[in-house]
């Protein structure tokens, strides 16, 4: 429907230039150019919606992926560290933790107007780690009053979905830490391999 919209606008921007109408004919083109640019965001919008995520993904590789995602649409500068070749993790819990990595960085871009992001994922005693860490003007304090919106609360559930917990804290040099802590299974059963 969007492209069909913009079709017609650059039709009716070149009949108008035809006629004369400089001005209505500039207006039609930037509708058009609106819209055009309306639908590469949804383009991307629904990307990132369905993530690639298979069995045999790693969650390093997806993160890397992830982050060159944002590279390339916001120009900021991300970073992956994720030193363990193969982690043993369901198909369930690497979408949960690229969903709260997405949050997150598309808070340190949107809101922390962040040009360095740093994703890191360790294992701990007993679970693992994912670091977030931003070079953005920081969460408000106090964290609670950012509460008010779906992302926080989002990356909360979906740590909690996989056992986890999160923190956001704001840092000192500025910026945000978003860290998601959580058990790493004994023996991962994912579904596809049943």
């Amino acid at each position: 429907m969007l492209a069909g919209i913009s079709a017609l606008s650059t039709t009716l921007a070149r009949q108008l230039r035809k006629k004369g109408e400089n001005a209505s004919s500039d207006a039609a083109a930037e509708i058009a150019g609106l819209l055009n640019e309306s639908l590469a965001q949804l383009r991307h919008l629904s990307h990132a919606l369905a993530p690639p995520v298979e069995r045999d993904s790693e969650v390093g590789d997806l993160l890397k992926v992830l982050a060159r995602q944002f590279e390339h649409s916001f120009g900021v500068t991300c970073t992956v560290a994720c030193p363990a070749p193969s982690w043993p993790l369901s198909s369930e819990v690497k979408v949960q933790l690229l969903r709260i990595a997405q949050e997150a960085l598309s808070n340190a871009v949107t809101h922390g107007q962040a040009d360095r992001i740093e994703i890191e994922l360790r294992r701990t005693d007993g679970g693992c780690r994912m670091k977030i860490l931003d070079n953005g003007s920081g969460i408000g304090d106090p964290v609670g009053s950012y509460d008010q919106g779906i992302g926080l609360r989002s990356m909360t559930y979906r740590a909690e979905l996989i056992g986890g917990q999160l923190a956001v804290r704001r840092r000192r040099p500025p910026g945000t830490a978003v860290i998601c802590i959580f058990p790493m299974p004994a023996e991962t059963t994912d579904l596809e391999s049943l």
